[in-house]
């Protein structure tokens, strides 16, 4: 029924007042829209709508196109709806453009919205573009949440408009008021970024399960990594989990391919290759880049499958070209380790780069381990320490055990065996396997 309310809503007309056709009503009700009567087109559209099918669907659209062809604009909107939809019929985003046009004329406000959405998402590009973000502007002005999100990243990626953080905020903000919860979820991600002050994982984490809450993918995605990585609340992975499995759930790749991981590697749940397997290939097979990361690592490492560094290589160059981080990390390991490769540091450190830029902080201190043994890179202790810092002030473990490990010496920096304790054993707790070692070496010699 919810199709249908949807339906009736845009005409309308109350479900009380609608009396659903049998077969004499629908014979007379074709015999009256041929000859020209509006509302039995209309009347008519709807009753097939209501049963929607490979049979109903098409004699549903051209009621409705007859309809508007008899100038009943809200018609042409649903007809241009299940064109653009495909509802049981074959999506065809001209005719949908011809339709929207036709009721925008009109001044249907639903027909312009959608107009201005395939104008900015590369369809029908007659349309005006300067005409399509005032659309969303206003119809945000009306309460419409969702036009909220699109202005907001619209000025967070300066499409059509300048780029301008404090007017996405507004938007995201205004979005996320009206319960729009993708709005909730961009919000905290600018706060976790950075792009709305320093970053502030706290704020992100809370607009993050108000978003979740609601239902967002995407915000239960970025709740998981954060509840995944102890950023802005206590580091839970069961939690975590749940977090991400609502995610896939709804929808969100990336949600599926950390549901992956947590199988792959057996946390809080027993070890499943083939499972992670399965959603790593459908997150990869839809260019969810961190799904082809993990994918890579399951070749690489022969869990479930036979070991094939030469697929791996290429699915973490495929996904660290794409911009995963992740991917570039695992990349560059193969690269400094020679895992069935040739060393190349110099490859290695451009990777650790790229994935310390993105906000990596694993790849951060990596980066930073390089800097220290002069791998690829002159030697430079102090942009290792200070990349050793900010990458476990990010909960990276390695950066942690890094730095536990020159405060324990006085290498570089004051020795201070509190706070080298105080780092060795964050690291351990974040799974640091150098951490722990650390770790357990000092409790012996105490």
């Amino acid at each position: 029924m919810k199709k249908l309310t949807i339906v009736l809503t845009a005409f309308s007309i109350s479900l009380s007042s609608l009396a659903y056709a049998d077969d004499n009503n629908l014979f007379s009700l074709k015999n009256n829209c041929e000859n020209n009567d509006v509302s039995a087109c209309v009347t008519l559209g709807l009753n097939y709508y209501e049963h929607l099918d490979q049979i109903t669907a098409p004699q549903a659209v051209a009621a409705f196109e007859k309809a508007c062809a008899l100038l009943d604009y809200q018609s042409c909107n649903v007809a241009a709806q299940m064109y653009l939809k495909g509802e049981f019929i074959d999506a065809n985003n001209e005719k949908a453009a011809t339709l929207f046009s036709k009721a925008c004329r009109k001044d249907n406000k639903e027909a312009c919205l959608s107009l201005a959405k395939m104008r900015l998402d590369g369809f029908n590009d007659e349309f005006d573009l300067n005409r399509a973000i005032g659309i969303f502007r206003r119809s945000c002005d009306d309460g419409n949440g969702d036009s909220c999100v699109r202005c907001g990243s619209l000025y967070r990626f300066g499409e059509g408009v300048k780029s301008s953080y404090s007017q996405a905020q507004h938007y995201f903000s205004k979005a996320c008021e009206l319960d729009a919860y993708d709005g909730c979820a961009e919000i905290g991600l600018m706060y976790e970024e950075g792009t709305v002050g320093k970053k502030n994982f706290d704020k992100a984490y809370e607009y993050y399960l108000k978003a979740c809450d609601g239902n967002s993918a995407i915000g239960c995605s970025l709740l998981g990594t954060l509840e995944k990585n102890g950023l802005g609340v206590s580091r839970n992975l069961k939690k975590s989990l749940m977090s991400f499995e609502k995610g896939c759930r709804l929808g969100n790749l990336k949600a599926c391919s950390n549901v992956g991981y947590f199988y792959a590697n057996g946390i809080g749940v027993k070890v499943d290759y083939e499972k992670a397997k399965t959603l790593f290939e459908e997150s990869c097979g839809k260019d969810e880049v961190l799904g082809c990361s993990y994918l890579g690592e399951i070749y690489l490492k022969g869990w479930g499958v036979s070991a094939d560094s030469i697929k791996a290589k290429s699915l973490f160059e495929k996904s660290c070209d794409l911009g995963d981080s992740v991917g570039c990390n695992m990349l560059a390991d193969m690269y400094k380790n020679g895992e069935q490769i040739k060393p190349d540091y110099l490859k290695a450190v451009d990777l650790f780069t790229r994935s310390c830029d993105n906000g990596n902080s694993s790849g951060c201190a990596q980066l930073g381990y390089m800097y220290e043994y002069g791998l690829g890179v002159q030697t430079d202790l102090q942009r290792a320490l200070m990349l050793y810092s900010e990458s476990c002030s990010e909960n990276a473990g390695l950066g942690c055990a890094k730095l536990g490990e020159h405060y324990l010496t006085g290498k570089g920096i004051n020795r201070d065996r509190e706070k080298a304790d105080a780092l060795i054993k964050k690291s351990c707790s974040l799974g640091s396997s150098l951490g722990c070692e650390k770790y357990f070496k000092l409790r012996e010699t105490r």
